[in-house]
């Protein structure tokens, strides 16, 4: 069966043991996290509209948040108090989608909208609960600096250095450029080093 294939030398299975209990992955970081004391018709202010909205109702989340009434019908638009931006900046996507019960949808436009980055410091925490299983033991360091200086002495672009390493996406060297990864494969960077016109080592210093 697919559940008992085998992926890298263990069974998908042994790989799941590893993954983080749920307590783990909704662990917030730097809570508790308490809702406002307002009452439906009462206006608060909203972070992200820069104005006071008037309560018009409240979610069903395990921790319950006022819906502001924003132009005509629907439920209401969740009003973004000074305590929910303090969860957005630093919690994981998986702590708000648990307690709050907000949209993944709802939490990336929040995240855009305050300059927030994907690997906040929650999703680094939680990122760093799936590293066994994500970052096996032969992946080594390397300089996201580095990468950086080798691409632009080419000349290249991101998205042409994906192209090269045939990615479908510029996100995963991106996340390489970027330091939000910095462990990679032998092999993986031996194939950058090429399409760099550089050495292995040369990625590799710091």
């Amino acid at each position: 069966m697919l559940w008992e294939k085998r992926i890298s030398g263990r069974t998908r299975a042994s790989i799941l043991g590893c993954m983080p209990r749920r307590k783990d992955r909704t662990r917030f970081l730097k809570g508790p996290y308490e809702p406002p004391a307002v009452r439906i018709g009462q206006r608060v202010w909203c972070a992200l509209r820069k104005d006071k909205v008037r309560v018009c109702n409240w979610n069903d989340g395990r921790i319950p948040w006022p819906r502001g009434r924003v132009g005509w019908g629907g439920k209401g638009a969740y009003i973004v108090t000074p305590t929910l931006v303090r969860a957005i900046r630093t919690e994981s996507e998986s702590a708000l989608l648990y307690w709050f019960g907000f949209s993944r949808t709802t939490i990336g436009h929040w995240r855009r909208a305050l300059g927030v980055p994907s690997f906040n410091e929650g999703t680094r925490q939680l990122y760093s609960l799936w590293k066994p299983v994500k970052l096996p033991d032969h992946t080594v360091c390397f300089s996201p600096a580095a990468l950086r200086r080798m691409r632009l002495r080419g000349g290249w672009t991101m998205r042409q250095v994906a192209e090269k390493m045939g990615w479908t996406s510029v996100n995963s060297y991106g996340q390489m450029e970027s330091g939000r990864r910095v462990r990679s494969t032998r092999p993986t960077l031996g194939r950058l080093a090429k399409v760099l016109n550089c050495s292995v080592s040369e990625l590799l210093e710091r």
